[in-house]
């Protein structure tokens, strides 16, 4: 049986506390989620449920925010803050084996298209590749083109393309993506293939 322990941000290898200035001058603060955040992030994810955030699946129910705190050698996740609001969340969930994981990134619809999700991507791919993670899933929906080209500026690749029928009759069409990781190096920045560090975000936000 897992054990039960309270993260902290020694539970991760290169993350820490962040600051950065998004594209419209907005300082925001990234870092690995604390126990004491899970109302708060709790509250966000609500927020965010339904809405068109990226991933098919809705955000984080409180259960699944509990596991982030009960089980935190499973996961890597962070938040993002403005002013002491919670604006975005991202996790990635490890395979049992813990060579796999699976992305999830929600935003609040306010912060989207200003550098954002872009930041707390660049965080989470390089803690994966410290923590020695092969490969990230994810799946998207294929008409967030936002999102789509997002996540083939960090170089995930579409797998397989499904059609499903949404419950009001609409056809829409799922993306399952995947990248693979070096745990050597840090993952490369498709824009000008250096590593995933501060002054690549401060270039390309």
């Amino acid at each position: 049986m897992l054990k039960d322990f309270i993260p902290s941000v020694d539970t991760f290898i290169s993350v820490e506390y962040k600051r950065y200035n998004l594209n419209d001058s907005r300082e925001i603060t990234i870092h690995p989620v604390l126990k004491e955040e899970e109302p708060q992030l709790s509250s966000f994810c609500k927020s965010v449920t339904g809405e068109a955030n990226g991933l098919i699946q809705g955000a984080p129910t409180p259960h699944e925010i509990g596991q982030v705190f009960r089980f935190p050698e499973y996961f890597i996740s962070l938040v993002t803050e403005h002013d002491g609001e919670i604006i975005g969340y991202g996790e990635i969930r490890k395979s049992p084996c813990k060579k796999n994981g699976e992305l999830r990134i929600f935003l609040s619809k306010e912060y989207q298209g200003v550098g954002l999700g872009t930041s707390m991507m660049i965080m989470l791919l390089r803690e994966a590749t410290f923590q020695g993670l092969q490969k990230i899933n994810l799946k998207v929906a294929a008409v967030n083109l936002p999102a789509v080209h997002l996540f083939r500026k960090f170089g995930f690749q579409v797998d397989e393309v499904t059609t499903g029928i949404s419950v009001d009759g609409r056809r829409f069409e799922t993306l399952y993506m995947h990248r693979l990781l070096n745990k050597e190096t840090p993952p490369p920045c498709t824009q000008c293939s250096q590593a995933l560090v501060e002054e690549c975000f401060l270039t390309h936000q």
